[in-house]
């Protein structure tokens, strides 16, 4: 197993304590136009509480998305481009300023939510995105926003330092198995260009939304989701996120496994059509939420969790996360800086 990387935190959670108002399609993704300021203090707390991966504001970000907010197509463009400036910019901060050691490998991750993350209407946590949408309607809003995430040709617009590129891909709360087979897809048939350049497509991670200990929001099995990706070269982190914590020990565990099968199945040239040769070891990835329930009638959270959502009793939870053979942890949406302190803290 590759070294512990220790994962932020949700990033929308530190916004809005911030006094962020997120209450739009784009969630947190306004930010970018109105206060991108509050999104690299954001990644930087993070870091300052010990994570090494800032994961980028573009989660329900989108071209159409910020059209249709009455931004004209290449703003969009440049704005989504920014969310990658945003946390490189944190990263060279926080190195520049002392708080982490300068040889501490802070990684970008170019967040991409799943398709229901832009309907804006919960779906992510489900799948059922309607009849029209498919295997290739999928794949191509996918590949759409990952070609604009790696698109550096827009980058005279923004601050920061020209060029930047995410350290990796991150497809986030995937709910599906179809939708993991799209992702899949794009990875197979990458060979997008930019400026007549093309445009190198980095590691790939795919998080997936899931309903308990063995299965996906959608309802397939979480092995399923990890046979569809588990053989290609870009793929090198699946797990699970924005799930209860109480179910990723048994995630883990069932993602491990099968990952364990299908690298027997290559070193043993069992795979058809694949080779050992040149691939990575792929990171078991975990960030959960704190634990706490979202009440619709209220508008809120409740903690009906005994303590267990407050810092240091979710951190105490990540133990079995690891034990199970996680090698990527962090936090999903109600945990914070204190969240990832105290799990930097435990794992230590």
């Amino acid at each position: 197993m590759p070294p512990l990387l220790l994962l932020d935190g949700g990033l929308a959670t530190e916004l809005e304590a911030q006094g962020c108002d997120l209450k739009c399609d784009l969630w947190s993704a306004s930010l970018l136009a109105h206060n991108p300021q509050a999104v690299q203090d954001a990644h930087e707390a993070y870091f300052r509480a010990g994570a090494l991966m800032a994961t980028t504001c573009s989660y329900q970000a989108s071209t159409a998305g910020f059209v249709a907010a009455g931004f004209g197509e290449l703003d969009a463009r440049r704005l989504t481009r920014l969310s990658v400036r945003l946390a490189d910019n944190a990263r060279r901060a926080v190195q520049n300023s002392g708080a982490v050691p300068l040889t501490s490998s802070l990684l970008v991750a170019a967040s991409v939510g799943s398709y229901g993350a832009l309907l804006a209407n919960g779906a992510e946590f489900t799948g059922d995105y309607g009849p029209g949408v498919t295997l290739e309607s999928l794949a191509a809003s996918h590949r759409q926003r990952v070609r604009v995430l790696l698109d550096a040709s827009v980058d005279d617009a923004v601050g920061g330092e020209p060029g930047v590129q995410p350290d990796l891909v991150l497809f986030e709360t995937i709910p599906s198995l179809l939708e993991a087979q799209a992702i899949a897809q794009l990875c197979s048939e990458w060979h997008e260009q930019a400026g007549g350049q093309p445009l190198v497509l980095p590691p790939v991670w795919v998080s997936f939304s899931c309903r308990d200990g063995a299965t996906v929001c959608h309802g397939e099995p979480i092995e399923a989701c990890v046979d569809a990706l588990a053989t290609h070269h870009a793929v090198q982190g699946i797990g699970v996120n924005c799930t209860a914590p109480q179910h990723v020990a048994s995630l883990v565990k069932r993602i491990r496994d099968r990952l364990a099968l299908h690298d027997r199945a290559l070193a043993g040239g069992m795979a058809e059509g694949t080779t050992a040769e040149g691939k990575a070891a792929c990171r078991v990835v975990c960030y959960p939420n704190s634990g706490e329930t979202w009440v619709a009638a209220e508008r809120g959270w409740r903690d009906t969790t005994g303590g267990s959502a407050a810092p240091d009793g979710w951190a105490a939870m990540a133990q079995a996360w690891v034990a199970a053979g996680a090698d990527a942890v962090g936090g999903c949406c109600r945990t914070t800086p204190a969240h990832i302190g105290a799990l930097a803290a435990a794992l230590r």
